[in-house]
């Protein structure tokens, strides 16, 4: 049987679950969180539905937060077309 979880469900399981694991492990109350695509998101999700969350994390560092941009305001997003070749120079 396969099952496929969506970002919803792995950001209030999943993500909470392993954010207590590893303050419970290591005694702390903080940590730092490093996501890429996914990961962001979830995590996104778990301190929106769960605001509780967000006083356990201390930092978070999202690298390509798969999100969808057509919810962006397209004034917001015409500011950054300028800054597009960056993504070039850096691939």
């Amino acid at each position: 049987m396969h099952f496929i979880s969506s970002f919803h469900e792995t950001g209030i399981y999943d993500v909470t679950a392993n954010i207590d694991y590893v303050l419970e492990t290591t005694g702390f109350s903080q940590l730092h969180y490093i996501a890429y695509s996914m990961g962001a998101t979830q995590l996104i999700v778990a301190m929106s539905e769960i605001p509780e969350y967000n006083g356990k994390i201390r930092l978070a560092v999202f690298i390509a937060p798969g999100v969808f941009a057509q919810t962006l305001a397209r004034g917001f997003a015409n500011l950054l077309v300028p800054f597009a070749w960056v993504s070039e120079v850096c691939r």
